[in-house]
């Protein structure tokens, strides 16, 4: 059911099932399979679908959205307590558009079972709180953060 909620919430945040399936690196007759599944299992339509890419939540995908949200977080939580204790866990943090130019080439460099390595999407500015907070080591974003307070940042050519 995790993966289900993670397409979720991924289709949530881009509002489209085509770049959910880009950053989740699945196809995007998985993400509508892993949503359909949710949908029955719920007994509710959580998006509408239009004739383009764009698609909208219903009024139950709104209301799934923060519990599926906390669900996913909880459970990474619970794998990270277990995940390989002698290693350091790195938590990577990218802004959808970064995801989408960055993290396929680092993706063949992470074993997903076997790595202390995860890797989120997000927007810019809960980026730089991840990081702040300490949730985060490494973030991506392709622009500025609102809030620049405390913020070192390297650039790349």
């Amino acid at each position: 059911m995790i993966p289900n909620l993670n397409t979720f919430l991924m289709v949530y945040q881009t509002r489209s099932f085509n770049k959910a399936a880009e950053i989740l690196f699945i196809s995007q007759s998985t993400v509508s399979t892993q949503i359909k599944k949710l949908e029955n299992k719920l007994g509710q339509p959580l998006f509408v679908r239009h004739k383009r890419e764009q698609v909208r939540p219903t009024s139950e995908g709104d209301r799934l959205y923060p519990q599926a949200l906390e669900i996913v977080t909880k459970w990474n939580d619970i794998k990270n307590a277990f995940t390989n204790q002698l290693g350091a866990k790195v938590q990577i943090v990218a802004s959808h558009s970064a995801a989408h130019l960055i993290i396929p080439d680092i993706m063949p460099l992470i074993d997903n079972d076997q790595s202390n390595i995860s890797i989120a999407v997000s927007n810019s500015n809960d980026i730089l709180r991840a990081i702040l907070d300490e949730k985060a080591q490494i973030g991506f974003v392709e622009k500025t953060p609102e809030s620049r307070k405390h913020c070192s940042t390297t650039h790349f050519q």
